[in-house]
């Protein structure tokens, strides 16, 4: 036919609604339920009382608290590290101020320094 290719369209299936079962457009169905926008019509929303929202934050608090002491004992113990670290630190410089010292008393006083 005049040299063209017809090229057969795909097929695309459409989203089905979980409730009713129609389909109907991905953009148009509720992510969360799956159900579109005509079953949505005759749902409520859920409304969570005070209490349920209590007893989730007391859920979240505590599952939150897991592994924090040994968070805890770990910062501790880098903390200990760290101050051994610096009391050889100090050590060190003060055993080179020794040695520095020794050597000028040994050098000649014409000698130049060598720092």
């Amino acid at each position: 036919r005049n040299g063209l290719t017809i090229i057969p369209q795909a097929r695309y299936r459409m989203a089905t609604c979980t409730k009713c079962g129609q389909p109907t457009s991905i953009l148009r169905k509720d992510i969360f339920s799956g159900i579109c926008p005509a079953c949505s019509r005759g749902i409520t929303p859920v409304n969570l009382g005070c209490s349920t929202l209590i007893l989730i934050a007391v859920i979240v608090a505590v599952f939150s608290r897991v592994g924090r002491e040994d968070l805890e004992s770990e910062v501790s113990r880098l903390r200990s590290t760290v101050q051994e670290l610096k009391e050889g630190i100090d050590s060190q410089t003060n055993e080179i101020k020794q040695l520095r010292a020794a050597i000028e008393k040994l050098r000649p006083d014409g000698d130049p320094q060598n720092e």
